[in-house]
C-alpha cells in the first residue's frame, strides 16, 4: 500500500491495547544484546508524535522494558523529520526495516538495509539493494558479514 495507508493502519494500532502488550519478534532480545556488545545502537522508529503524542512514552517505555540500556537513543520520525533523513543524518551503516515502504525511502549506498520478513511485508517486491531475512538468526548472520565486508 501507500504510505498514507500504512500511516492510517499503524496510527489505529497505536491505539489498540495489543500495542502495549506486544512483545518482541524471537530472536531480537539475543540479537540485540549481541549488537550492543560491540557497535552504537539506536532506534529510528515512524511510530511519530503526531496525532499519538502517548505513542512516543509508550514506545519509551516498550525499549527500555525488553531492551534495557541496549540504545543510546530513539529518533520519531515525522513529517517534518522523515526516516531516511534521520538515518542519513546520523551516518546509520545498517538499518533493520519491517516496513517495505520505509525501506525503500531509506536505501542508499550508505546504508544497508535488512528487511526481516513479516507478514505485512512478505509479498512486497524490494529493490536490490534491500536485503530480506527470514529470522533474527538469519539477520545476525547477514550483519556479522557485513561488519566484516
Amino acid at each position: 500500500g501507500t504510505l498514507e495507508e500504512e500511516n492510517t493502519k499503524m496510527k489505529k494500532f497505536y491505539k489498540s491495547s495489543y500495542f502495549k502488550n506486544i512483545l518482541p519478534i524471537d530472536g531480537s532480545t539475543h540479537g540485540v544484546t549481541k549488537l550492543s556488545e560491540n557497535n552504537e545502537l539506536v532506534v529510528v522508529t515512524s511510530r511519530h508524535s503526531e496525532g499519538h503524542p502517548e505513542g512516543v512514552e509508550d514506545t519509551r517505555q516498550w525499549v527500555e522494558k525488553y531492551f534495557p540500556k541496549k540504545f543510546k537513543e530513539i529518533y520519531f520520525s515525522n513529517s517534518k523529520r522523515k526516516k531516511s533523513e534521520i538515518c542519513s543524518n546520523l551516518g546509520i551503516r545498517i538499518l533493520i526495516e519491517d516496513s517495505p515502504t520505509f525501506a525503500r525511502y531509506c536505501a542508499s549506498s550508505q546504508t544497508k538495509i535488512i528487511l526481516l520478513s513479516q507478514p505485512w511485508n512478505i509479498n512486497s517486491k524490494l529493490p536490490k539493494e534491500v536485503n530480506r531475512v527470514g529470522s533474527w538468526y538469519e539477520l545476525m548472520e547477514f550483519v556479522d558479514y557485513l561488519i566484516r565486508s
